[in-house]
C-alpha cells in the first residue's frame, strides 16, 4: 500500500511524495541489489495500481535490470487502459520473456519498447518479433539485441 511504500521510504531518508511507480522507482535505487530482490515483490506490488488519473497524457517509464523483474511485475501489474507505457530492458530479452510481454496487459498498452544491453558476442539470445504483436507500439530500440525476425 502507498502507507507501506512510503513508511520504507521515510526509513531509508527518501522523500515519500510522488506518484507510486515514482516511489517504487526510489526505494528500489536506494536499496542494495540483494535488498531490492527481496522486496522486489513488496515494492512492485506497491507499484502494482497505476495511477488513477494521468490528466497530461504522460508516457509512464518502467526500467528493467533482470528478466526475473521484468517477470514478477507484468504478473501482477494493473495496468489502465488510455495510460501510455514505456519500457526499457537493460539485459537481452529471451523469446520466452518477449512472448511473455506481449501477451501481458502491459504488452497490450506499451508504446515504447527500448531493449539496450550489454553487448554480448557469444551465444547471446535471439528474438523473433514475427511471432508476438504489441498493438500499440510506436517505437521499437534492440540496440545490442540478437534478432531473427522484425515484423
Amino acid at each position: 500500500t502507498v502507507p507501506q511504500l512510503q513508511e520504507k521510504l521515510v526509513t531509508s531518508g527518501l522523500s515519500k511524495t510522488g506518484r507510486k511507480a515514482d516511489l517504487v522507482t526510489r526505494l528500489l535505487q536506494a536499496q542494495g541489489p540483494a535488498e531490492s530482490a527481496s522486496t522486489m515483490e513488496d515494492s512492485t506490488a506497491a507499484a502494482a495500481k497505476p495511477v488513477d488519473h494521468n490528466p497530461k497524457n504522460q508516457l509512464v517509464k518502467i526500467s528493467f535490470k533482470s528478466l526475473e523483474e521484468l517477470e514478477k511485475t507484468v504478473r501482477i501489474l494493473e495496468v489502465e487502459k488510455g495510460t501510455r507505457y514505456s519500457l526499457t530492458m537493460e539485459v537481452p530479452l529471451t523469446q520466452a520473456a518477449l512472448t511473455m510481454l506481449a501477451g501481458s496487459p502491459l504488452g497490450r498498452e506499451l508504446e515504447v519498447l527500448d531493449c539496450r544491453p550489454e553487448y554480448e558476442d557469444r551465444n547471446p539470445p535471439v528474438i523473433d518479433t514475427s511471432k508476438v504483436k504489441f498493438l500499440k507500439l510506436r517505437s521499437l530500440d534492440l540496440t545490442c539485441q540478437a534478432i531473427k525476425a522484425i515484423h
